[in-house]
């Protein structure tokens, strides 16, 4: 990626994603806290037993020339990942830090873009993703996935819990 030739309109695509991105990210934050919340009070009321919230990324292009070359048919992601976690969005310092690595190089044309974590995993995790290819995203999925518990040993959950609870 590094002999990419950025145009102002590549430029000003990048930046827009980013954007569009961070708007969901902070809807996924908002809508996080109150989830998080109501299974609390699930748990606490011995409806459930436990609960894990997981995350999915999913990267999409309609231009067929990329999915070509990623050997995928339209409608299939170009790029999946799972990094994403509950602290991307719930702790403050991560959820607003710049993720841009390009800051620190002030040569690079994107050094004064200010990433959300999620354009990071796709500009830095995703090894076979090119400029071409992310200039291209047509569209993206945020997938917020809530797994319902159910367990008969509740003094193992309680352990967990506990354990948890010592966590900074």
């Amino acid at each position: 990626m590094r002999d990419y030739k950025f145009t102002q309109e590549n430029i000003e695509t990048i930046a827009s994603l980013n954007a569009r991105i961070r708007k969901e990210e902070l809807r996924i934050r908002e809508h996080l806290f109150i989830l998080r919340a109501q299974l609390d009070d699930l748990v606490s009321r011995n409806l459930i037993d436990d609960f894990n919230i997981d995350f999915d990324l999913l990267v999409f292009t309609d231009n067929e020339v990329i999915n070509q070359k990623h050997n995928i048919e339209e409608g299939d992601p170009i790029y999946k990942s799972v990094t994403l976690t509950e602290g991307q969005f719930e702790w403050d310092d991560m959820f607003f830090e710049n993720w841009n690595e390009y800051q620190f190089d002030k040569s690079h044309p994107l050094t004064s873009l200010n990433f959300c974590y999620t354009m990071h995993d796709i500009v830095f995790h995703s090894r076979h993703l090119d400029w071409d290819d992310i200039v291209a995203i047509s569209d993206i999925w945020l997938e917020m996935k809530v797994d319902y518990q159910f367990l008969l040993d509740k003094d193992y959950v309680a352990e967990i819990r506990r354990g948890r609870e010592r966590s900074p």
